[in-house]
């Protein structure tokens, strides 16, 4: 958290909160998105555009959803680390 004085509630910690539905890789195929481009549905484009718009928007806490856990170990985990997060990875549960 970052204290900021004289912040606007009256002082304290603000702090920015991002959040991202990822579309997991498997359920972005051209069937479920026939008017998306191919190119738009890969994980390679989606995932340098989410880091980009990550770092851009200099997040404090990231939350993600429907991320595979594939992709979280070796890409996102990695990445975010390197931009000085540390995360931690809850599979859904199909629970109701």
């Amino acid at each position: 958290l970052i204290n900021i004085k004289n912040a606007a509630s009256g002082g304290g910690y603000r702090f920015r909160v991002l959040s991202y539905n990822l579309l997991s890789e498997i359920y972005a195929t051209q069937n479920m998105y026939p008017d998306c481009d191919v190119w738009s549905l890969s994980w390679g484009y989606r995932f340098k555009n989410l880091m980009r718009e990550i770092r851009d928007a200099s997040g404090d806490v990231i939350c993600l959803q429907e991320v595979q856990a594939d992709h979280y170990e070796q890409h996102i985990k990695p990445k975010l680390y390197e931009l000085g997060f540390d995360g931690i990875y809850k599979q859904k549960t199909r629970e109701s």
